[in-house]
């Protein structure tokens, strides 16, 4: 059975729609971190980070970084 990732009432994404980066990045919008600390954080750039949050709201079906904090991982994913 995929792993998945469910937020509020709205569909269940699988886990394989993000990229480990991806899962990373989410978790740290998560902790309240800042684009710039993210980016400081994984030593990439700012527009990096920005790239991986089009693909994270694109591939969650959400059109805010509010809204893509609010998606929540099973316990077993160890995410937020």
């Amino acid at each position: 059975m995929p792993e998945l990732l469910q937020r509020g009432s709205g569909p269940i994404v699988h886990r394989d729609q993000l990229t480990s980066r991806e899962l990373t990045v989410l978790k740290l919008i998560a902790t309240g971190l800042t684009n710039r600390e993210i980016a400081e954080r994984l030593v990439v750039s700012r527009r990096t980070i920005d790239a991986h949050l089009r693909s994270i709201y694109s591939n969650v079906g959400v059109a805010s970084r509010s809204a893509a904090t609010r998606c929540r991982a099973w316990p077993r994913l160890g995410l937020m």
